[in-house]
């Protein structure tokens, strides 16, 4: 039994010295991130949370937005089948045959894939939502502006809604890339800009539509 304790004593110490540099490697290793990565989520909430529409997008005198169009607005009569398309005098509509229920409320930012049909848009539009599309070339840095407004705009306007436009329904006008929508108003303009959108949601706010309480 001596003999046995004896040629196993010396790999005790060992081990225990292994275990040690483990522990305090992992120790180490935590500290490293706590160092270096919370300070910058920090950080970046904290921009976050200061962050205003005007710091969104292209400044407004480089969006290049073209004046405001006051539509004819037509209420459209029975809402339209789910599935089913309408015909709309405009592109992109401002009024007319909507969807029964509009996108959920609580969600601002839709990308290309996403289901955004132009019939439920139009109920958002009836309810007093701003509706922000945006054509097949708007990419990079200005398709990140939109989704950073789609996060922002919501906390000064809850109703608010950007969307991919489907070019099925007609085209924009030539170098206009993102249409600002209310019921029965729009605005064209090359850029995205958050000064812009902040502008014309203030200009149309929800009482302007039939249905401002609905959601």
């Amino acid at each position: 039994m001596r003999l046995g304790e004896l040629q196993h004593t010396p790999d005790r110490p060992s081990r225990g010295r292994t275990r040690a540099f483990v522990v305090l490697a992992a120790v180490v290793g935590i500290a490293l991130v706590v160092v270096t990565v919370v300070p910058a989520v920090v950080k970046a909430r904290g921009e976050a949370v200061h962050k205003k529409p005007h710091d969104i997008g292209v400044p407004l005198f480089q969006a290049s937005c073209a004046p405001v169009l006051d539509d004819h607005v037509s209420d459209g009569g029975r809402p339209v089948p789910t599935g089913a398309q309408s015909a709309y005098p405009t592109v992109p509509p401002s009024s007319g045959r909507a969807a029964a229920s509009g996108l959920p409320f609580g969600r601002a930012f839709y990308g290309r894939g996403d289901d955004a049909p132009v019939e439920r848009l139009v109920r958002n539009l009836r309810n007093g939502y701003v509706v922000v599309w945006y054509d097949s070339t708007v990419s990079g840095t200005q398709l990140q502006a939109l989704e950073d407004l789609g996060a922002l705009m919501p906390k000064q306007r809850p109703k608010i809604l950007v969307a991919p436009w489907d070019a099925s329904r007609g085209a924009f006008p030539r170098d206009e890339h993102v249409a600002l929508v209310a019921w029965g108003h729009r605005e064209f303009c090359g850029k995205v800009s958050g000064r812009a959108v902040a502008d014309f949601a203030r200009m149309f706010p929800p009482s302007i539509a039939p249905e401002p309480n609905g959601a």
